[in-house]
């Protein structure tokens, strides 16, 4: 395989992974900020005739900020609490307790491991318990 076709194949492989990039600060803050996982937070987003101009790879970039890039900085944030003070990890973890997508036996030791973090799994776990 040459060069080119290499950089090609390797731009596809990390857009099927991460989407366009527009997005991912915005899904790792919202993640960070206790927000639950809604796509429909990119309708802000909406141009000025208010035509929405979000491609899948926009939505793509969103999930992957939201659910790796964000569980990357939690983990920075648990092992460094310093980097953000005032990151509510206990909300985070209550929230993470009510996104299906979620699972605490799939987490980083480094969240499994984090008190503050499994007191709100806990606790979104049994007003989630509560709903059904």
């Amino acid at each position: 395989m040459d060069n080119d076709a290499r950089k090609i194949k390797d731009a596809k492989e990390d857009y099927a992974k991460r989407g366009s990039g527009k997005f991912t600060n915005e899904g790792a803050e919202d993640r960070l900020s206790a927000v639950p996982y809604n796509e429909s937070t990119l309708e802000k987003h909406k141009n000025k005739k208010g035509i929405m101009v979000i491609s899948q790879g926009d939505i793509k970039s969103y999930q992957y900020g939201y659910y790796i890039r964000g569980m990357e900085k939690l983990i920075n944030i648990i092992k460094y609490p310093e980097i953000r003070e005032n990151i509510d990890i206990e909300a985070i973890g209550y929230n993470d307790a009510q996104d299906i997508n979620i699972n605490i036996e799939q987490l980083p030791q480094e969240v499994q491991d984090c008190k503050a973090y499994l007191e709100g799994y806990k606790k979104g776990l049994k007003i989630n318990s509560k709903k059904r």
